[in-house]
């Protein structure tokens, strides 16, 4: 779920001013230590909680940004966020005053000031295209009383975080055993509850090859005791039960975010009153080897892409996995005496993060672990291909050129992606099973290349090595329309030639002919004009594409 678009933040610890525009369903900031990157997330906490952290209020010794000179005149925080709700996103009945005063589009800045005693207090704005909101105030406040947000700081012992949200988890598991019973029934079904409340986490246990399993509440010999959860326990390997501060650090930790995620997103519990959650995750690879990293890490992606329960992630990181996982990244770096943040591509913000020693390497084949790639011929390929999946709502699959997969590879093209899958066909077969890698050429590729590249890709081949179907095409491009131009909608071309940005005749049958020099000039003036489309149903040929690359991913031979 996308529900935050774009944070700024003024004048709090270290930073003097930021703007993160292009906040995704899942976000990661990349960068050293002690950049500040944890300082977005407590600043999104103090927002939406009034807390820094967890029983810290606001202290302007502590938490203003004093760097620079404006800001000892008059000390403010502020923090403003932009909003878009997703159309899945139904406010309550009681809040159909704030849903028509706010709209679907708005940002909700609060600031926070001294009184004449040296007293902070906060004030509400509701901006709505730049203009401030009359009487928004109390409406801003309903709206995010909404939400839940949760930062989860680095270093938080799972243990003792499960037993301060022992009345939270045991609230859910009651709402679980619905009915009259007698006591004892009640004490029976309240165990049931919480069995189906943990099987997810216990799922999650078993996936990452734990020697734990069964995990349960720990105390379940009084009603009394069951409902106030101080703590779990699962069966180990050797037979015993294993509480859960014995257990190792990354299975606590693993535990951990499946509970809360089910406490999180259990919006009964508030009486149908919270709608969506956002959690603020400091280096969620703490204590996780590789293998749970990728577990963790492919949760995150899949909770924050499914349409319910609705929920958005923004993560710090120093870890290639997790940074792969996301669908937005920041590059935080502290420049002299404040922080700054640069929104990245991912693979551009992996790649250097590498570089500076920031994230470690991974042989790029296996890059991307919780995506199918699509390695196509050129750059343009990559990004129509990325923006016709977006607006057809697949968000799920790659699409990189040779250079952007592998940095060492100077150029892109036929030949070079032959040569490349020849030196690197040894290594597809450890790419995850649901992540294949895909290789789909332009519909001109001549069957003797395509013949060379599957032999070079090697088991599973035929499924994985495609080419543009030239059926999907309109029969009014001819075959002088060379590249994925072909599959573009007939629109820009005709918009585009009226425009007298390039030159293209009309045949008497209707179709259309370009030359080669004219095709050249159109192509970036046609990329363009793709990106400016919004409508998903105008994009026939591409959707086709798409839809030929998702079925090659569920026949995949490894899938």
């Amino acid at each position: 779920m996308q529900l935050i678009e774009r944070v700024k933040i003024q004048g709090f610890r270290s930073i003097e001013e930021i703007d993160l525009d292009g906040i995704g369903p899942l976000t990661c900031f990349v960068g050293r230590n002690s950049s500040g990157k944890s300082n977005v997330l407590r600043a999104l906490n103090l927002f939406f909680n009034a807390q820094t952290e967890l029983d810290r209020t606001i202290d302007f010794s502590r938490d203003h940004y004093a760097g620079s000179r404006k800001h000892r005149k008059k000390k403010s925080i502020a923090i403003e966020v932009k909003f878009r709700l997703p159309d899945n996103l139904n406010l309550p009945s009681a809040a159909a005053q704030a849903k028509k005063v706010l709209g679907r589009d708005f940002s909700i800045r609060r600031r926070w000031v001294l009184d004449v005693r040296r007293r902070p207090y906060d004030t509400f704005e509701v901006l709505r295209d730049g203009d401030i909101v009359n009487d928004g105030a109390e409406h801003a406040q309903q709206f995010l009383n909404l939400l839940t947000y949760r930062y989860l700081r680095n270093r938080t012992i799972p243990a003792t975080l499960l037993r301060e949200e022992s009345q939270n988890i045991a609230r859910s598991i009651t709402k679980r055993a619905r009915g009259n019973r007698s006591a004892v029934e009640l004490l029976t079904a309240l165990e049931d509850a919480g069995g189906r409340f943990l099987a997810n986490a216990a799922q999650a246990l078993k996936e990452s090859q734990a020697p734990l399993q069964a995990p349960t509440i720990s105390t379940p010999g009084t009603l009394g005791e069951l409902l106030t959860v101080t703590g779990f326990q699962a069966v180990g390997a050797h037979g015993a039960a294993v509480r859960d501060e014995d257990w190792g650090a990354g299975h606590q930790a693993l535990f951990l975010t499946q509970l809360l995620y089910a406490v999180d997103t259990d919006y009964s519990r508030s009486f149908g009153w919270k709608q969506a959650t956002i959690w603020g995750v400091e280096e969620p690879e703490s204590g996780l080897h590789r293998d749970l990293e990728s577990l963790v890490a492919g949760e995150f992606r899949q909770w924050t892409r499914a349409s319910r329960p609705k929920m958005q992630l923004l993560m710090t990181t120093h870890s290639p996995t997790f940074a792969m996982a996301a669908d937005a990244g920041f590059w935080v770096e502290f420049l002299g005496d404040r922080t700054a943040a640069t929104r990245m591509p991912i693979p551009e913000l992996v790649r250097d993060a590498d570089t500076k020693g920031v994230l470690g390497w991974i042989q790029p084949v296996l890059a991307y672990p919780h995506n199918p790639l699509v390695l196509v011929e050129g750059e343009a390929d990559a990004t129509a291909l990325a923006h016709a999946a977006r607006l057809r709502g697949q968000t799920n699959l790659r699409f990189l050129s040779l250079p952007a997969l592998d940095p060492s590879q100077k150029g892109g093209g036929k030949d070079s992606m032959v040569t490349y899958l020849k030196l690197h066909s040894a290594l597809l077969p450890n790419r995850p099973t649901e992540s294949p890698l895909l290789v789909l050429f332009d519909w001109d590729v001549s069957s003797n290349q395509l013949r060379q590249a599957k032999k070079a890709y090697g088991v599973g081949a035929d499924g994985s090595v495609l080419r543009m179907d030239l059926s999907h095409c309109d029969f009014r491009l001819g075959t002088e329309f060379r590249g994925i131009e072909r599959f573009y909608p007939i629109r820009l071309f005709t918009d585009g030639n009226s425009a007298g940005e390039f030159a293209m005749a009309c045949r008497s049958d209707g179709s259309f002919s370009i030359s080669a020099v004219e095709l050249e000039k159109a192509k970036p003036r046609l990329l363009e004009r793709l990106r400016l489309c919004s409508e998903s149903a105008e994009m026939t040929a591409l959707n086709a594409v798409i839809a030929d690359l998702e079925a090659a991913v569920a026949k995949h031979p490894a899938g």
